[in-house]
């Protein structure tokens, strides 16, 4: 039921705040897809500020935070590092922490009228209940205008 009640209200949060991950006219833009790694599956958004700060917001076996920030922009890719935290709530609420690097890709550099989905995948290095933990991260988002 806890889960529920988790994937609920981030879905209410990230229906009022939009959902697209092109750039918008206030400057951010937005994302909706899944995302995992590092022990914290399930829902995933993003909100990008239009400079290289970005956030993501993970909910599903957990909840996990991140603060992304780009080392090399450009129109349909980004390089970034990452740090983050949270609570896995399935391993009897432990806390994960820890930072990673990271690629952004929107399919749309292969053919701008393709569909805006872009994939993420990332090395990440962190804490989770005490143990030090290695792991591949990857996610999928699908993109669009408000």
């Amino acid at each position: 039921m806890r889960h529920f009640a988790i994937i609920a209200i981030f879905l209410l949060l990230i229906g009022t705040t939009g959902s697209a991950h092109a750039v918008v006219n206030d400057g951010k833009t937005y994302g909706i897809g899944i995302a995992g790694g590092l022990g914290v599956s399930g829902i995933s958004g993003t909100i990008d500020t239009g400079s290289p700060t970005s956030f993501q917001l993970i909910a599903g076996t957990g909840v996990l935070g991140k603060l992304r920030y780009a080392l090399h922009m450009r129109e349909y890719w980004d390089i970034y590092v990452d740090a983050f935290g949270g609570i896995h709530t399935e391993w009897d609420d432990a806390l994960v922490a820890g930072g990673g690097v990271g690629i952004d890709w929107n399919w749309q550099n292969l053919e701008p009228s393709l569909p805006p989905i872009s994939f993420a995948l990332e090395i990440n290095a962190g804490i989770i209940d005490g143990d030090f933990e290695v792991d591949p991260h990857a996610g999928i988002h699908f993109n669009f205008n408000l």
